[in-house]
């Protein structure tokens, strides 16, 4: 099924007016990466303009793509809005694949590109499915310790909020005067959600903490990915078992293992963790 909906969207996208790069991100861009029970298939489309209409024609293409796709045991629908939106199948099924539409025009990703520094770097190492490479056609500048606390997204205080609020913080357009705007929109999580959510976020702080003082970029496996991270910050060595505990929490929640730590436990130690990575980020020189 991975492979049938990647060559569903490429092919039934293909020469698609207007449409300039498709771009598969994320794990399920790593042909190795084995189907689980929840999945989210993010995909990058990069429009030269965008107009209300031609992305409500967009948006239908791809419902109908992913409805070609949908079967009892295996749930396929498409997702519009932009950001770390959590697969919530619409009915039970064996297997649940969200499409994950992130539609910009030119213009659009050159603004997300200092809205959300980290993740659009990180997006610009896939390579394209159609067209030229994101970094053919966007510059990628390096983000900086104040990206890492306060960008707009997938920073430090971003997270901060998101847990606060118990919602996934997206963006999505609609039509404004005749023009497609990014506005934000909340999505509250449910328990198994914001579990989750607490172990992605320690993942993509410690990333975007290499990121910033490392000047790379690589994908590690989590056990690489924390002994990075601590050789940065070895003030937190001391909590080292609760860190690999919620960095390999997302996992065991899929594999229907039960967490270790409440959600009020988890919460508590991810904020104490945040506000001190903050403290000592800015007293250290990038």
């Amino acid at each position: 099924m991975k492979e049938k909906i990647i060559e569903a969207v490429k092919n039934g996208l293909l020469n698609y007016l207007g449409l300039v790069n498709i771009t598969l991100v994320g794990s399920h861009a790593d042909s190795k990466k084995e189907l689980e029970k929840t999945n989210d298939f993010d995909f990058i489309f990069i429009f030269e303009k965008l107009r209300p209409n031609n992305f409500k024609d967009f948006q239908n293409r791809l419902t109908h793509i992913a409805a070609s796709l949908d079967q009892p045991s295996h749930v396929v629908w498409a997702e519009f809005r932009v950001g770390p939106i959590k697969p919530a199948c619409p009915r039970p099924a064996d297997f649940c694949s969200m499409i994950h539409a992130l539609v910009f025009s030119r213009q659009i990703f050159q603004e997300y590109i200092v809205m959300a520094p980290f993740i659009t770097l990180d997006w610009s190492q896939f390579p394209p499915l159609i067209g030229k490479s994101l970094r053919e056609i966007f510059d990628f500048p390096w983000p900086t310790v104040e990206n890492l606390i306060a960008a707009p997204r997938h920073s430090i205080n971003f997270y901060r909020q998101s847990l606060k609020d118990k919602v996934s913080i997206a963006v999505k357009l609609v039509e404004h005067d005749g023009q497609l705007v990014t506005v934000v929109d909340k999505v509250p999580m449910n328990e198994q959600q914001i579990l989750e959510s607490c172990s992605n976020i320690l993942n993509k702080v410690m990333l975007n903490t290499i990121i910033v003082y490392e000047k790379i970029t690589k994908q590690w496996d989590k056990d690489q990915l924390l002994a990075e991270f601590l050789k940065l910050f070895p003030e937190f060595k001391n909590q080292k078992a609760e860190l690999v505990m919620i960095n390999d929490l997302k996992k065991k929640l899929r594999k229907g293992e039960p967490s270790l730590y409440s959600l009020a436990e988890l919460e508590e130690k991810l904020e104490a963790f945040l506000v001190k990575l903050t403290e000592l980020a800015r007293n250290k020189a990038a």
